[in-house]
């Protein structure tokens, strides 16, 4: 067992919902700006991606943002945790989607 495998909180995870954002949700700014503080460079990529986000008690505490330039390519514009929720593998589960998304193509 790896370190980074020590602090992966099976228990809580089990609790997150992993999804697509649905059009009618409030994006997730404060988060996306944890991981980009560049409001300009977020706008520049944010309407050709898609977000998925993390829900824990129907609260959004971690976003992926996917950017898919062709089938071939998968790029991470943005991923972030709400700090009260990291180093417990949600980063980790969300990268698992992408790598999902990947699979499955545009």
């Amino acid at each position: 067992m790896t370190a980074g495998e020590n602090m992966i909180d099976h228990d809580l995870l089990k609790y997150i919902i992993f999804r697509k954002i649905q059009l009618d949700e409030p994006l997730p700014y404060r988060l996306m700006l944890d991981a980009d503080p560049s409001w300009n460079a977020i706008s520049k990529y944010l309407a050709f991606s898609e977000i998925h986000i993390g829900l824990f008690n129907h609260e959004i505490i971690a976003s992926i943002v996917l950017y898919m330039p062709d089938k071939d390519t998968l790029e991470i514009k943005n991923i972030a945790v709400d700090e009260r929720f990291q180093e417990k593998g949600i980063g980790r589960s969300m990268l698992h989607v992408s790598q999902l998304k990947k699979k499955s193509g545009p």
